[in-house]
């Protein structure tokens, strides 16, 4: 699944909490344009991609993990 929507973080985080009663052991999430921070951007979403990631991780470490050898 690719959540590519507004980039802010109150939809991220909505659907990375949605995703995670749906999705299956196996499936991928990917999350698109974390790179706002780096563009100095973020604050236009209110944290953006990035905050949400982090907020879920804080949530709920035990649903997904990081395939670090896929993003970058």
């Amino acid at each position: 699944m690719i959540e590519d929507s507004a980039h802010t973080f109150q939809v991220t985080l909505a659907a990375m909490r949605y995703f995670a009663e749906t999705m299956q052991t196996g499936d991928y999430l990917l999350i698109e344009d974390g790179v706002i921070e780096d563009q100095g951007a973020n604050w236009r979403y209110d944290g953006g991609p990035n905050r949400a990631v982090q907020q879920f991780f804080t949530e709920r470490p035990d649903v997904f993990e990081i395939a670090a050898r896929l993003h970058d």
